[in-house]
């Protein structure tokens, strides 16, 4: 009995030394009677990326919704480290220049926004952005709730990648007045 008590205490002391970054994911689909491997497998991928840009979309919505403050910016410089053979590769940072307040006040100073850890599901840290190229222009939302996934409660998306009127509606405005 005592054995057991050990083993649990182990394996428990284990598991909250070391988190694991997984990713909730759906379940695969089932093929159907009569469906070949070909039209099962484009079903499959056309289901998965459905799932990822409704991912997408709730994501922006949540960030839009709860960050103190929304910004354009532009990637002035881009780290992303080349690994070594067998290695895992090092994580990307980079820095932003803020350029227009979609809401709140924008910061005076330029922004590094870092990826922190790799999942199978994204990138950890303060959002897509940090892995951008230089040029790219990006929203930054600031002051989210902290939280293994956001751990210094930024996240950022890529402007292209950009999806509700929220931020389509500010980024038409300030691209009719500006040259990005």
């Amino acid at each position: 009995m005592v054995r057991w008590r050990s083993l649990i205490v182990v394996l428990l002391a284990a598991t909250a030394a070391s988190p694991a970054l997984a990713c909730e994911t759906e379940p695969s689909l089932v093929r159907l009677p009569g469906e070949t491997a070909e039209a099962f497998e484009a079903r499959n991928q056309k289901t998965q990326a459905d799932q990822w840009v409704i991912r997408k979309y709730w994501r922006e919505s949540f960030a839009y919704k709860h960050a103190s403050a929304v910004y354009i910016a532009r990637v002035v410089t881009s780290d992303r480290p080349k690994s070594a053979p067998g290695q895992a590769p090092p994580l990307d940072h980079v820095t932003v220049k803020f350029l227009h307040a979609v809401r709140g006040r924008m910061p005076a100073t330029e922004r590094k926004l870092e990826v922190t850890a790799r999942a199978s599901c994204g990138n950890y840290g303060d959002g897509d952005a940090a892995s951008a190229s230089v040029g790219e222009i990006v929203f930054v939302f600031e002051g989210l709730s902290k939280s293994e996934q956001r751990p210094n409660g930024i996240d950022s998306i890529l402007a292209a990648d950009a999806r509700t009127y929220e931020l389509l509606d500010p980024l038409y405005e300030f691209g009719s007045e500006h040259s990005f």
